[in-house]
């Protein structure tokens, strides 16, 4: 995977690697995982536990669409928890 030879042995370089795969392909699929681990001499559940600490990133092919609710106090004041039934 040339996204991972290209920033191999860098700091901080699992972040960059992973938010280049995400951007490219709108996920990061356990196949990415797998060739990201050896190289960075990372298991792929560390791999893993970072990419769920980010919330932008996901696992699996993003759906047809993409609903995300406001759930702060200011959201919640004009209606949000209505939407939510």
């Amino acid at each position: 995977m040339e996204i991972v030879a290209r920033h191999t042995g860098k700091p901080g370089s699992l972040a960059v690697i992973l938010r280049e795969i995400h951007d490219k392909y709108g996920y990061i699929s356990t196949e990415a995982i797998e060739a990201i681990s050896p190289s960075l001499h990372l298991s792929p559940r560390d791999i893993r536990s970072v990419i769920s600490y980010r919330r932008q990133w996901r696992m699996a092919p993003p759906g047809m669409n993409d609903v995300r609710l406001c759930r702060n106090d200011s959201c919640r004041e004009r209606g949000s928890d209505q939407l939510i039934g």
